[in-house]
């Protein structure tokens, strides 16, 4: 969503109509979701191996973070990965996938994991069935299983 704002407001008890002038300067306030897309959508003329190099980077990047930022860090990436274009986040999915692939196994595990409670925390059922289109491993036995045992040990 980009707000455009038009020049500024009429001086209090003015007519506050309005008409575009040639002059007006045109502001564009541009939320942090449409920033996250756009970073995403650059990605994507990356060459596959520096995108995969980029996806690792960001898996570990995500890792290192406290619980509550690793959730909101990976909640707003995956946010920005449901605006795009549905093949475009295909792609990603798959080469972040892949970049999770080539990492040490405990911290693949714990990136599963890391997505499994930002989904869980964040996002209501049509943004989880979403993301499930793109993103195999979530509907597949392991992503299941994973989302499963979350969900257990927090009704504990």
């Amino acid at each position: 969503m980009i707000t455009t704002v038009l020049g500024r407001p009429a001086p209090f008890g003015r007519d506050n109509a309005r008409t575009p002038h040639a002059t007006d300067t045109a502001i564009q306030v541009i939320r942090p979701a449409d920033l996250e897309r756009r970073r995403y959508e650059e990605y994507l003329a990356l060459p596959t191996a520096d995108l995969r190099d980029r996806a690792a980077e960001e898996i570990r990047a995500e890792l290192a973070l406290t619980s509550d930022r690793q959730r909101e860090a990976i909640h707003t990436r995956l946010s920005a990965w449901l605006e795009l274009d549905p093949e475009d986040a295909r792609i990603i999915a798959r080469v972040w996938d892949e970049a999770a692939a080539q990492l040490p196994a405990e911290q693949a595990l714990r990136r599963f994991e890391a997505e499994c409670d930002a989904m869980l925390h964040g996002f209501a059922f049509e943004g989880f069935t979403r993301l499930a289109k793109f993103m195999p491993w979530v509907s597949s036995h392991y992503g299941l299983a994973l989302f499963a045992s979350t969900a257990r040990s927090e009704a504990a």
